[in-house]
Order: C-alpha cells, then structure tokens, then sequence
C-alpha cells in the first residue's frame, strides 16, 4: 500500500505515467529501515504537494516539474551568463548524431568564429575567457546526410562576471607526477606519505585497524552470491565488506609500507577480476579499487597480473564511453550515474592513462562533464537539493574526484562558484 501511495504522490508531482513500475506492497518484503526511508520520503511528498499546489500544480497534474532528459539549451537565449567563460549545453538527439557548435561576436558570425570539435557530446567547455558584452552561439547537428542548424542564442557577459577558465585535458595529463603512486598519495612520494603518517598516529590507527581487518578476513566467492535471490540488503551486507579488503589493504601499505599488506593486496586484486557484477555502480566502485592498486603496487605487480587489471579496466571505460556520450549529460537527474559510475571512469582513466593512450579521450568527456555538469543536485548559491545523505553517497564525485583534478592536474576547481 506504501508503494502505491508513493507512485500516486510521484505521479501527482512529476506527471508520471500510469504504467510507472512500482511493486505491489505484498509481493516484495520490506526490511525495518526501508519501510522507514519510504515512509520519511512519503512523508516528503506530502509536505511537497502542500506547498506546491498554491502554486498552481493542481491545475497542470501531467506538467512535470523537470523533465527527465535536457530540452532546452544553456545558456538560454538572452540571458546573462553566471561564468566566464559559459559552459554550453543542448538536447540530444540521434545515436549516432554528432553534433558541432560555434560562437562568435556578431550575429550573423561574421569575423573570428570559436568553434568546438565535432563529436558526439551534447555539451563543449570553452578554454578561453570572453570579453564583456554581447555574444551568439549556435550549434549544428548531422546524422549521416542530414543536417540541422540550431537558432541563433545570445548571452551576456558582465564585467562582474566570474572568470573559470580551465587547461585543455593534454595539460591536466602532463601535469600527473612521473612517479608511482600518485593516486592515494596525491602526488606524494611514497615515503613522504610514510613519514607524513607518523605525524599523525589517530588516522593512522584507523587505517591498519581496516587493514589488519581485511588481512584476516577469510575469502567469500563473490559470484557465489546470488543478487536477485538475497535482496538488495542482505547482498549488500556480503558484497561490500568483501570488495572493501583491497582498498583497506592498500592504504594500510601506503602509510607504512609494510609488505605483507602488498602480498594480501595482490591476491584480493586476484578475486576482485574473478567476480561478474551486474551492477554498474558497484563495477565501477570495484574497479576503481583495482585501479588504486594498480598504481600503488604499480613497480611490484607481476606482468601477467597488471595485464590482467589493465584488461578489465579497458574494457569498463570502452564499454560505457560506447553509449555515455550524447546521453548521460543530457539526463538532467540519474544520481547512480554522478555518485560512483563518473568518478569510478575518470580515477581508472587517470590512474592507467600512462598504459592506455585511449584514456585520453575518456579523460576528455569525464573531466569536462564535470566541469559541465557538477554539481547536479547543487547550484551556484551553495544548496544541495536532494538531501545530506545523497551528498555522502555523491562524495565520489563531488569531493574526490575535485579533489583528484586539483592535487593532481593542477585544475583549479574549487574556484567554481558552487
């Protein structure tokens, strides 16, 4: 009944079709703390309807409040840019369309043209800051022989415009340490991170207590355990302490170095490719945590080993690039996708980009996307529109991920606005 009365309230709020897919209450069991998150979220959206039906909602019931994929282009047409330069976004169209756009100072495009390449994202980073006054974009889609010309947009840049403007990815890449590792330690050596950690015994000892955990804990055949079967809960409550031993182990070696945390670490990077995941979220958390390893134990791996890591990793970021551009950044929503899926694809990219020379393009789409996009479910005033606990789980994301570009390719991201 639960259930049901959360669809109806969705369906209220975001015009939801009736065949929206909602599990009968009787046909799945509900654990203690789900039904209290359901009935919390219940409880929201009736507070939700209550403030929003003065507003006039009732007499639009089918009007979502947000549509589900981008329809409108950014910056709007006549409107005032809020950095310099914009970040330019637009609907997405075809598969296999690609799409290429243009700016320029004049209406007409007569004089200097800035174009950005042709390919199929739905969205281009300038790398360069615009003088204050009027400017035009445009953008051109083509799907095979057909080509289509966007209107003519105008926007505005202030003299008191915020002024971002960010290196190309090549710069980001030369600027990674030629030393390993630099993931964990941020570009540390590994004895500075050694020496770093007698300085500080507290964090230190939380660290080798996971560690010294994860070394003893005994192996559980992860593809033994059946997802569907057991619940979302009970999988979680196997999965995840398992899958945990590598990172645990690996930052138990990097504040000290001592080798048996290595040894452990190899044979738990060893189970780690032997397991086949259906969830996207949990593969790319997986594999990030092969990729960490990959660039610590980096100069002690054997050859048939990192081949095996490389050969996983490849085949995650080929997998997802195939169908991610034209698509994921014109869904204005999908918090599995910003949580752990991009930030998982830009640190296996940047912690292989020295083996892989086709990471350089994943690195592309994933380092502007989140100069594009990030954060979604924030804005330029500070807020956070879906709740506390959806930022820890976006903290991947949102923190890491900053973090990683700031300390490692010198990009300047916490000069964003948000």
């Amino acid at each position: 009944m639960a259930c049901n009365m959360l669809a109806t309230l969705c369906r209220i709020l975001v015009g939801t079709p009736p065949e929206f897919p909602v599990q009968p209450a009787k046909s799945r069991p509900m654990h203690t703390s789900s039904s209290h998150c359901l009935n919390r979220r219940i409880s929201t959206f009736a507070t939700m309807i209550a403030l929003l039906l003065p507003m006039g909602l009732a007499a639009n019931p089918g009007k979502p409040l947000y549509p589900v994929m981008r329809d409108s282009v950014a910056p709007a047409d006549n409107s005032a840019a809020s950095r310099n330069p914009p970040v330019f976004l637009w609907p997405r169209e075809g598969k296999s369309t690609v799409f290429e756009m243009e700016i320029a100072a004049s209406p007409d495009f007569s004089g200097e043209v800035i174009k950005s390449p042709s390919r199929k994202w739905c969205f281009h980073v300038p790398r360069r800051k615009f003088a204050p006054g009027t400017w035009y974009w445009r953008y051109r889609s083509q799907d095979g022989t057909k080509v289509i010309l966007s209107p003519v947009y105008s926007f505005t840049i202030r003299t008191d415009t915020p002024v971002f403007v960010t290196p190309e990815v090549a710069t980001l890449v030369a600027n990674l340490p030629k030393q390993r590792p630099y993931m964990l330690s941020y570009g540390q050596t590994h004895q500075h991170v050694i020496e770093t950690a007698k300085k500080h015994p507290e964090l230190v000892a939380e660290i080798l207590k996971a560690g010294e955990e994860a070394y003893k804990r005994p192996f559980i055949d992860l593809n033994a355990l059946d997802r569907d079967k057991l619940g979302i809960g009970p999988w979680l409550s196997q999965y995840g302490p398992e899958v945990k031993t590598l990172p645990a182990l690996t930052r138990a070696y990097l504040v000290t170095g001592d080798d048996k945390f290595r040894v452990m670490a190899e044979k738990r990077i060893d189970q780690c490719l032997g397991v086949t995941l259906k969830d996207l979220m949990a593969e790319a958390e997986r594999l990030r945590f092969v990729a960490e390893a990959y660039d610590t134990f980096h100069d002690s791996l054997d050859k048939e080993l990192k081949h095996r890591m490389l050969a996983a990793i490849r085949k995650f970021l080929a997998e997802q690039y195939a169908w991610w551009p034209g698509n994921r950044e014109a869904i204005l929503i999908e918090n599995h996708f910003w949580q752990l899926q991009i930030s998982g694809f830009f640190l296996m990219a940047l912690a292989t980009v020295a083996d892989m020379p086709e990471n350089m393009e994943y690195l592309n789409y994933a380092y502007d996307l989140f100069l594009a996009r990030v954060p979604t479910a924030g804005g330029n005033d500070g807020g956070w529109a879906n709740g506390l606990p959806y930022f820890t789980v976006e903290y991947a994301t949102v923190c890491d991920m900053a973090y990683y570009l700031h300390a490692l390719g010198k990009v300047d991201v916490f000069s964003m606005p948000w």
